[in-house]
């Protein structure tokens, strides 16, 4: 896992099956929006040409930004395994959706704002850094004592080792129950089975999938 090459071969791989279904779906949508012109309007204005360079262009950015958020978890998973303290922040991929988000909203403040817009229009594109700020996974953190996480208001909860009544895995989320927290690592957040793995050496502590203990 740790050789580069090896590493970019996965990331290259990794965006294939989605980038087709999202080429398959465009292509195949051609017909079918034909098919409804022509029932509710009898006025056939298909532009093959057109919908197929619009579908590859979203198939190939869509395949660049799968390869490359895969890349980067690639390599924070080579390198978080050798820090005394282990971070699980969000993918790579949820990391740039939320940050393009937030970036395209000031860039549409700023626009509207240098156009004269009402303030109400001015301040409409905000909802999308509420969506961003509530949707984007807190870091979870887990060092030679404990596992933490801020909460959105900047808080901290922790659960100590001792403290840890259970780690439960199911639909892709590793839930850690705490006496007092809990603390949910999502697939939105990297590093699915280093948590586990992390939580069962330095924890102790058995994962369990369904109530029977993973291996």
């Amino acid at each position: 896992m740790n050789r580069l090459g090896f590493q970019v071969r996965v990331s290259a791989i990794s965006g294939i099956q989605s980038t087709l279904q999202i080429l398959f779906v465009v292509v195949a949508a051609i017909p079918v929006r034909v098919l409804i012109e022509r029932i509710f309007s009898r006025e056939v204005s298909a532009d093959w040409e057109t919908s197929l360079i619009a579908g590859c262009a979203i198939a190939t950015f869509w395949y660049l930004g799968v390869c490359v958020s895969t890349f980067v978890d690639i390599r924070r998973d080579a390198i978080r395994g050798r820090t005394p303290r282990q971070s699980f922040p969000a993918t790579a991929f949820w990391t740039g959706a939320y940050g393009l988000m937030l970036a395209l909203s000031a860039a549409i403040v700023i626009g509207t704002h240098r156009e004269g817009d009402s303030m109400w229009t001015q301040l409409t594109p905000l909802v999308f850094v509420l969506i961003a700020f509530f949707g984007w996974p807190r870091t979870i953190h887990v060092d030679e004592t404990c596992v933490w996480q801020r909460t959105r208001l900047g808080l901290k909860r922790r659960i100590r080792f001792e403290d840890i009544l259970a780690v439960t895995y199911e639909q892709g989320t590793t839930t850690v129950s705490g006496k007092e927290a809990t603390i949910e690592h999502t697939p939105c957040h990297a590093g699915s089975s280093q948590i586990q793995e992390a939580l069962s050496k330095r924890a102790h502590k058995k994962i369990y999938y369904g109530g029977t203990p993973l291996a």
